[in-house]
């Protein structure tokens, strides 16, 4: 694993989407972390190394864009991003404080698969009882379309975590589109923006289909919110050897083959990833605005309501990966508001320009 750090620099950030965080975050976080201790505790390998993993409060981006969505609402969300990231953990090289046991990763997802498709898990126990408890309380909450789509998505989320990536990046020089396209597949960011949708309890599904505005603004989300979380991810999988496992769009436009590669075009690929970030905000917003002029602005609240909270979760997406423990390092404390500059990352944090 690499020892030594390296450091980048971030340009200013665009920041013109509206921040608001969810007004009783703190509460339904530790709500959250509980019922994660009380379903999986058990995979600890050490109770002070599963506090240390919860502590990173892997599920925080839900505080930070949902600002008007139901409390019973954020915390299933919540419950959704713990289930997913117990996944995520338990099937990399190196699971962290969670530690590798793929066989157990494996075995949740089955579940997970089971009770979306109405199928009987092969056993019965407390963890089968919970994530059934939890969809059961979740479906009833949107429709049969919103439902189908949540589904979806989950299927292909899992069919990304079995993805070869490390494959494909022998395979040599691409376009960004087709990495992007690689990504997408390997890393199933759609499931967080549908989250969106079912906050607010409205079914957008039609409109995508036949508004191509709308369809490229629900994709600019996808790719604001991957593209965010390749730039605050990498010091996490760089130090834990999880980049080609991750597919980290940053570190294959550094250079990255395989373990042990020099990534020589590093601060070109954070300024690449960047300038896509600040291009695709500035898209947006002008497509909201091309939508708010038009006939469907004035007649359609529900589109309105999308696009603005759909704002939310990008500004607040944004925010979590700078202030997150699970991407920064156990302790971290982001002071809410550097958000460029020269960050230096070590094996334990990434330390910022104004960090203590």
């Amino acid at each position: 694993m690499p020892s030594e750090e390296v450091s980048i620099v971030l340009p200013p950030a665009v920041d013109r989407f509206p921040y608001e965080p969810h007004p009783r975050g703190a509460e339904l976080t530790k709500q959250a972390q509980d019922w994660t201790r009380k379903y999986f505790g058990y995979l600890a390998t050490s109770v002070k190394d599963f506090e240390e993993w919860v502590s990173g409060d892997g599920s925080g981006f839900c505080n930070l864009g949902f600002p008007h969505v139901d409390d019973e609402v954020v915390l299933q969300f919540h419950k959704w991003s713990w289930l997913m990231l117990v996944m995520d953990d338990l099937m990399s090289s190196d699971g962290g404080k969670l530690g590798y046991n793929p066989k157990a990763g494996a075995e949740i997802a089955r579940i997970i698969q089971d009770v979306l498709h109405d199928r009987v898990p092969e056993k019965d126990g407390p963890v089968q009882r919970g994530i059934a408890e939890l969809w059961e309380e979740f479906r009833c909450r949107f429709g049969p379309s919103l439902r189908e789509r949540f589904v979806y998505h989950m299927d292909e989320m899992f069919e990304g975590f079995t993805y070869q990536a490390q494959e494909e990046y022998s395979k040599g020089d691409r376009s960004d589109d087709e990495v992007l396209a690689m990504r997408f597949k390997n890393g199933a960011i759609a499931w967080t923006t549908n989250l969106v949708e079912i906050g607010l309890n409205i079914d957008l599904r039609k409109d995508f289909k036949e508004n191509p505005t709308l369809a490229r603004m629900r994709l600019i989300s996808f790719k604001n919110l991957l593209l965010w979380h390749e730039i605050v991810s990498f010091r996490k999988e760089y130090f834990q050897g999880e980049l080609g496992e991750s597919m980290n769009m940053v570190a294959y436009w550094a250079g990255y083959t395989g373990p042990g590669c020099n990534l020589n075009r590093l601060q070109e690929a954070i300024d690449k990833t960047h300038k896509m970030l600040s291009e695709e905000e500035n898209e947006y917003i002008e497509l909201k605005n091309e939508i708010l002029a038009s006939e469907l602005g004035k007649t359609r609240p529900d589109i309105c309501r999308w696009m603005t909270e759909m704002e939310y979760l990008l500004s607040g997406g944004m925010r979590f990966g700078f202030s997150a423990p699970r991407y920064n390092g156990l302790g971290h404390v982001w002071d809410g508001k550097t958000m460029s500059g020269k960050l230096i990352l070590t094996p334990e944090r990434t330390i910022f320009p104004t960090s203590t």
